[in-house]
């Protein structure tokens, strides 16, 4: 199952988008933009390296470091949200 269908993951994207809506600050407005685009980045590469159609090995040190990464985002986003009060 792709990380990008998933529900816990589509619920995340939603709440995140609110969340940055509701920030009133241009400047910190697009630091989130641009924080979530690297969200959705890390995501999909994360997708791209277990798509069974390439006849690639999954490399696990850079799957790791692509998942690590998508921890601390998400980590920031979530701070985000208890900040404008999203749930």
């Amino acid at each position: 199952m792709k990380l990008t269908v998933n529900k816990k993951y589509l619920r995340d994207v939603e709440r995140f988008n609110n969340a940055i809506a509701n920030v009133t600050d241009n400047k910190k407005q697009i630091y989130y933009k641009k924080l979530f685009d690297q969200f959705t980045m890390q995501a999909k590469i994360i997708d791209d390296n277990h798509n069974s159609f390439t006849n690639q090995a999954v490399q696990p040190n850079i799957i790791r470091e692509n998942v690590k990464e998508l921890q601390e985002i998400r980590w920031q986003l979530e701070q985000l949200c208890k900040k404008v009060g999203i749930k």
